[in-house]
């Protein structure tokens, strides 16, 4: 993660093996996994293996956006607006659960503050009342200036005497 903060986007590329009890091991050059990173790296992958499978590149792509370091643009922030509209499309076809997914991961793509209102409605949606207080909290205390901020104060207001 420190690397991807200061370097940008990293690339790793790992190697799975299967032995014949279907145990995995995972190997890369120049990186080093703990046992935690290479059981979840091979549950994930041998879920759906077929018993032919030994072996295969598994390309691993970090996008991480530090939340102080904001470029205007880029393509965290166009991996985050992609995220965000997929997100809007399952929120107009009442899929709250899948709209609040992609909704969380445009945030984490790219701490823009504006996507905690997305998260909020979503959250709304699903009558998780106090988490869609505390997105929209988020936005209002640091956009105070917002247009939509008192609009947003009385929401809140609402939401958690409900």
């Amino acid at each position: 993660m420190e690397q991807a903060l200061s370097r940008g986007t990293i690339v790793y590329e790992f190697d799975l093996y299967f032995d014949q009890d279907g145990a995995s091991t995972v190997t890369g050059d120049d990186v080093r996994l703990d046992a935690q990173a290479q059981a979840c790296i091979g549950k994930v992958m041998t879920a759906g293996a077929p018993d032919t499978m030994r072996a295969m590149d598994l390309p691993v792509v970090a996008f991480v956006q530090s939340p102080k370091v904001h470029r205007p643009g880029g393509l965290n922030l166009a991996l985050a607006n992609q995220a965000a509209r997929l997100g809007w499309q399952h929120y107009e076809r009442k899929e709250f659960h899948e709209a609040l997914a992609f909704f969380d991961d445009a945030y984490w793509i790219f701490h823009r503050v504006e996507y905690k209102v997305l998260i909020g409605i979503a959250l709304e949606a699903l009558d998780r009342r106090n988490e869609a207080a505390d997105a929209y909290a988020d936005y209002v205390a640091e956009r105070t200036d917002a247009p939509d901020a008192l609009e947003l104060r009385l929401k809140i207001a609402l939401l958690r005497r409900a």
